[in-house]
């Protein structure tokens, strides 16, 4: 088998990850740990190309809950398989924990165009494939000679089970993503694989063919020197006839290549099409948490936070840390009020600072001048008043600049900026890992935020104060971030989308030519938070609404966040 791929057909890649780390002397994993491989389907003339990122999600980003879809820190699953000992049958089981990984698919030129967390065996990855060949190698020979017990059969045969479970949970990435499954099934014979897993009255066999495994000719560019490398055949009937063939390229599965359990190029052919192909070949494989190169010198780690809630203070404006993370976006089907649009997705973000207030009318004119918008009876002045009657293209102003101040003063490095928050960083930092309607619980009284009307989901009555609040009076949550909900609407980054956006850092603050138009054909930006003149229903945490950047109104303001760029 020889898998060719010129990074010249993925001008993209270097935006996902490049190059190699040097292997370590295991297999575990650690968080961020990454793998990305090019993928290119060959259909006659035809010609697609993907990029495929793996990455290790652990750490801070797995401490809070994903409410019904939870993903456990090494949740434990077992495979059990049956084997004859001296003409028994008995059953056999294989164990792995099981550990989240951020799976993202783009095109050639690196667009995003899915991201989805996956489970993924780390025992069974990081053992790799070696072991099944030597095994399979070891037990042929003895066969030959007459020499394989039962028990020795047993033995032998655990390690190709191992194996082979390991590297369909990697099928199973592909076969699962909306973006490539449609295309990986081009490649297989009906009736399709896809019958077998739901169990439509096939049968399937998964011949492994570790026994059968030559030396490896040609290994990926730039790749670290292996001891050994193999080249294993793999066969799924369907019916008792062929449906897939494949070829992998294995090498040790040391980390970083415990993740994807050392198969570095592979190919999967159609069995009566001769030129249908899905090629695929690793192009980077990188530790997480590795010191920065020389690249990186003028980056300043120690900027960022260690923990939800740290605090620093930047050009004048307290700032809250929001660590590494992992949650759903959205309410769930049964939340009381919910509205259209809060569909659920998953979210991860890199951690960013927020502010740990609304901007105020002192910090308006400090760093501005006179404030947006004229005050009104609900909006009076005052310094710890929250800024209101403010549009969207003067909230950005207002940020860059304070980036502009932060990085004259030196409290701000170069590599960070203040800007408006995200859809998703706004809801994740109003959160703070919490899973309910409000980061109160799922109900809300006036006591604990400035809204008016009916309390939310039958909570204790408040006062209802029909105009705005000085910021901080109520509150905060657990990260220390205050009026996340009511007292003013805040301005965030994106254009409206009526489907949330989910994957590994959202920002739709361009993607306007896709924004969801009013009847008018008007493209929004979202405004999140609820006000003094709302129902509690309307400061949920997933709560959102449209509002056309050019407008202003005295109920709307922002809060900013501080971002690596």
């Amino acid at each position: 088998m020889a898998v060719d791929l010129p990074k010249t057909e993925f001008p993209g890649a270097n935006r996902m990850a490049a190059g190699f780390d040097a292997r370590t002397e295991d297999g575990a994993w650690e968080s961020d740990d990454e793998v990305v491989f090019a993928l290119r389907l060959r259909r006659g003339e035809k010609v697609d190309r993907w990029l495929l990122r793996l990455c290790v999600v652990l750490g801070e980003r797995l401490t809070g809950s994903l409410g019904n879809e939870g993903i456990g820190l090494w949740e434990e699953m077992s495979w059990t398989y049956t084997i004859t000992d001296h003409g028994k049958r008995k059953d056999a089981q294989v164990t792995s924990k099981l550990l989240p990984v951020m799976a993202t698919v783009c095109d050639e030129q690196g667009k995003k165009l899915t991201a989805s967390v996956v489970k993924l065996p780390v025992r069974l990855l990081g053992c790799g494939v070696l072991p099944a060949i030597d095994c399979a190698m070891a037990a042929t020979q003895a066969q030959a000679q007459g020499n394989l017990s039962e028990p020795a059969r047993e033995v032998a045969l655990h390690p190709l089970v191992e194996a082979t479970l390991g590297l369909m949970s990697l099928l199973n990435v592909v076969q699962e993503d909306d973006a490539l499954a449609g295309y990986f099934w081009q490649v297989v014979e009906k009736p399709s694989l896809w019958s077998v897993i739901t169990g439509f009255g096939v049968k399937t066999t998964f011949s492994m063919g570790f026994e059968k495994s030559v030396p490896a000719a040609n290994l990926p560019p730039d790749l670290p020197a292996a001891d050994r490398a193999f080249v294993v055949p793999m066969q799924i009937d369907v019916n008792g006839s062929p449906a897939l063939f494949l070829e992998l390229t294995a090498t040790d599965a040391a980390r970083p290549f415990s993740l994807c359990g050392g198969i570095v190029a592979g190919v999967a052919r159609h069995p009566t099409k001769a030129d249908y192909a899905l090629e695929l070949q690793l192009i980077a494989a990188r530790l997480g948490k590795v010191k920065p190169g020389p690249e990186l010198e003028s980056r300043d780690p120690s900027f960022a936070g260690n923990k939800g809630g740290d605090e620093r203070e930047v050009a004048g404006v307290k700032l809250c840390w929001c660590p590494d993370g992992l949650f759903l976006m959205g309410s769930p089907p049964h939340e009381p009020e919910r509205r259209p649009g809060e569909d659920q997705v998953q979210v991860s973000l890199v951690g960013f600072w927020i502010g740990k207030y609304e901007a105020t009318q002192a910090q308006w004119r400090r760093v501005v001048g006179e404030l947006p918008g004229p005050l009104t009876a609900e909006l009076p002045a005052g310094d710890d008043l929250p800024v209101g009657n403010v549009n969207f293209a003067e909230a950005e102003a207002f940020c860059q600049k304070l980036t502009e101040l932060g990085h004259r003063s030196g409290e701000l490095p170069l590599d960070w900026e203040f800007r408006l928050p995200t859809e998703a960083q706004w809801e994740y930092a109003c959160r703070a890992w919490t899973t309910t309607a409000t980061h109160f619980g799922d109900r809300l009284s006036s006591k604990l935020a400035n809204f008016k009307g009916k309390p939310y989901a039958g909570a204790e009555p408040g006062p209802s104060l029909n105009r705005a609040q000085k910021v901080g009076s109520y509150p905060a949550n657990a990260w220390g971030v205050h009026d996340m909900h009511g007292n003013i609407f805040e301005w965030c980054r994106d254009w409206y989308h009526a489907k949330l956006p989910g994957g590994i850092d959202p920002d739709l603050h361009d993607a306007k030519d896709t924004a969801t138009r009013s009847e008018h054909g008007d493209a929004s930006r979202v405004r999140r938070g609820g006000c003094w003149s709302d129902d509690g229903w309307a400061l949920r945490s997933a709560f959102r609404l449209r509002f056309e950047p050019a407008r202003r109104y005295d109920h709307i303001g922002f809060r900013v966040a501080v971002v690596r760029r």
